[in-house]
């Protein structure tokens, strides 16, 4: 048996006893203690706590362990508010007050908002019980809505936000977006968001700006936003993420059209788009992504010309709110060679012959995320992706040199010896353009993490992107928790968040963040280190 696997007391027992003839045995309420601060050994003797701290919580979900068909998993709420106390035990009561099972708790320091730290807690109990055994659970809608409190982080993820008519015999915890016409228990309620809480649909709404990801959905259209009317695609996210790699133009050589899932609705300042024309321009040109055609202007703001954007080669454009129009991002003359370095450490460029401008791209080393041990669904948090800039050097001698420096991801978290990751290393150009690296997630030990690291940044260049934030993790149904996605350098694909069980994995691409250490069953999980930076050099 397991240290943290409940034992039923002598009373319970009993009670379970007679559930098994018949008698119904009903649970309604969990409650924990600090074991009077040494940790404690189960008795079936025991008829309460050894010391008790905070509230009775309300069940929240109940039921058969998935593991274990002999026990029950029985779940409750400890709201954000209640605190300071550590937590060594807790125990289910039935509706007669009695204590039917007790078990040890994994050692958590329960801290309120006046402390700084705002946790809500979701924990359980495992506990054996007959499977003939008359056992009911009552369910508090209240408690129930408060799962819906702790998505405050702004995310969950849905079944679908397209069924009409609510399932007849959901899973436990199964949640949808209540769509236009709705029937049954959800008429009346479209833009809710409602979860089967074992015996009932629990509906609420939430505020503006909530996410989801709809699971029946495979494009870009599965990320919505709630809004002051409804859901709507989440069309910055998108396009900020790099979902998507590029867009294949139609029209033609001089009025570009692009149809984009979703489509665009209007133009957002600083909004980047990747798109493959078949043939060049033969005068100035136009670009429709959805929202009207705009002129497109060089990269310096000059009217572009005959040739500028080379036939079948994915050319960027950024718009530009100030000239309403769009900024090709390639120099006006074509590039003979460049100069990668993608590898910590230092160089030096020297100026080829006949070379006096070149064009350099410089990326931050993506941060280190955490690890995690000490308890049951538990992750570290995310790191932060490297800063990007982009500078037209003009005005250099050949045969100088100009020093080149290439940060070094940052390092995961470590479990034992517990270690918080690091930060991600500064890349440069000489004086000319530098970007900074990611900041570095949290490792957690106990308690989830609190922070997350922040993006990187450009400096010096004629065009900046900080690098993505890294999230700290979302509480999914029935407690599991889903880390959130690591922070990606400009340009790097965008990488779904993880859940599960396993190790925090090293990024590949360069400015990256690594993904953080996550388990279900409270093992000891690394963090994923951050990608190196990278400079490259164009002549």
């Amino acid at each position: 048996m397991s240290d943290y696997t409940g034992v039923v007391t002598n009373v319970g027992q009993a009670k379970i006893a007679a559930a098994i003839g018949g008698t119904a045995l009903n649970l309604t309420t969990i409650r924990v203690g600090d074991g009077n601060g040494a940790p404690i050994t189960p008795s079936p003797a025991m008829t309460d706590l050894v010391r008790r701290v905070g509230a009775a919580y309300p069940i929240i979900s109940a039921g058969r362990d998935p593991v274990n068909a002999n026990h029950w998993r029985v779940s409750a709420l400890i709201p954000v508010d209640d605190g300071p106390f550590d937590i060594r035990e807790i125990a289910v009561f039935d509706a007669a007050g009695d204590m039917i099972a007790i078990a040890r708790h994994v050692l958590v320091e329960k801290r309120s908002p006046a402390q700084g730290a705002a946790v809500e807690l979701v924990t359980d109990i495992v506990f054996p019980v007959s499977e003939t055994a008359q056992v009911t659970v009552q369910i508090q809608p209240a408690a129930a809505i408060s799962i819906f409190q702790m998505l405050r982080a702004g995310f969950c993820v849905v079944e679908s936000a397209t069924v009409t008519a609510p399932p007849g015999a959901p899973a436990l915890g199964r949640t949808h977006v209540i769509p236009a016409g709705a029937t049954g228990a959800w008429a009346g309620l479209a833009g809710y968001l409602a979860q089967w809480n074992g015996t009932a649909w629990v509906a609420v709404d939430v505020p503006v700006g909530h996410q989801v990801v709809d699971q029946s959905k495979t494009t870009a259209a599965r990320y919505l936003s709630r809004t002051a009317t409804g859901w709507a695609a989440d069309i910055p996210s998108v396009v900020q993420s790099g979902k998507w790699n590029y867009a294949v133009a139609a029209g033609t050589a001089n009025a570009l059209t692009v149809t984009l899932d979703p489509p665009l609705s209007a133009y957002t300042p600083g909004l980047v788009l990747r798109v493959r024309a078949a043939s060049t321009n033969t005068a100035a040109y136009t670009l429709d992504a959805g929202a009207g055609a705009k002129a497109v202007v060089r990269y310096d703001g000059t009217p572009t010309q005959p040739g500028d954007r080379p036939p079948g080669v994915i050319s960027e454009y950024i718009y530009d709110p100030v000239a309403d129009a769009w900024r090709l991002m390639v120099l006006p003359t074509r590039l003979g060679g460049q100069s990668i370095y993608g590898t910590a450490g230092s160089y030096s460029f020297v100026v080829p012959d006949g070379v006096t401008q070149v064009e350099v791209e410089v990326w931050g080393a993506g941060g280190g995320s955490g690890a995690c041990l000490g308890l049951t669904n538990i992750c570290g948090s995310t790191g932060g992706g490297g800063g990007y800039a982009r500078k037209t050097i003009k005005g250099l001698t050949p045969g100088s040199s100009v020093a080149v420096t290439i940060g070094t991801g940052g390092t995961g978290g470590v479990a034992s010896p517990f270690a918080q990751p690091g930060a991600g290393g500064s890349s440069s150009f000489g004086a000319y353009v530098s970007a900074t690296g990611g900041g570095s997630g949290q490792s957690a030990s106990g308690v989830l993490p609190t922070f997350a690291g922040s993006g990187g940044t450009g400096s010096g260049g004629d065009v900046h992107v900080s690098g993505a934030p890294g999230g700290l993790y979302w509480i999914g149904n029935g407690g599991s928790v889903v880390y959130a996605p690591p922070g990606n350098a400009y340009g790097n694909p965008f990488r779904q968040p993880g859940s599960g069980d396993g190790i925090g994995l090293a990024a590949s691409n360069a400015g990256d963040a690594g993904t953080a250490g996550i388990t279900s069953t409270g093992a000891s999980r690394n963090g994923g280190a951050g990608a190196p930076g990278k400079v490259i050099v164009r002549y």
